[in-house]
């Protein structure tokens, strides 16, 4: 039966492992588990708040030659310039003619007076109304 552990190991358990990443913070939580809980991720679960899931992946990467790999690179969403290329270009075009220039020349980008939903009322007006039609 593992025994109870007091609250500043607990906090120093999970700070340590919250450090960490990847295969490191699963190895880290599997042998934490292994020693005090008994080999129980169910039980690390309860005391220490973490994933049985994980500390489960953790003990197996602790076998010699097995190793999880993330692939945290292809999660969340694309970059919206990823998702429509053309839509740079068509608010350059919106832009552009509304732009000036620092007038102390001090910096080399241009301010622009207006707002966004200008900006998107006309990016996106073609997809809006049918383009044969006139707008008022």
């Amino acid at each position: 039966m593992s025994t109870p552990l007091a609250e500043p190991i607990k906090s120093l358990l999970k700070s340590a492992a919250k450090r960490l990443t990847g295969t490191r913070r699963r190895q880290f939580m599997a042998e934490v588990t292994l020693e005090l809980f008994e080999g129980s991720p169910t039980k690390a679960e309860r005391v220490l708040g973490w994933g049985r899931e994980t500390v489960r992946t953790g003990i197996m990467e602790l076998t010699p030659g097995i190793e999880c790999i993330d692939y945290s690179s292809g999660k969340g969403n694309k970059k919206t310039e990823e998702k429509e290329p053309q839509l740079a270009q068509a608010i350059r075009d919106i832009v552009e003619p509304h732009s000036q220039v620092d007038p102390d020349f001090k910096r080399s980008f241009a301010y622009v007076k207006i707002s966004l939903p200008y900006t998107f009322w006309f990016t996106y007006r073609p997809y809006i109304f049918n383009q044969n039609q006139p707008i008022t």
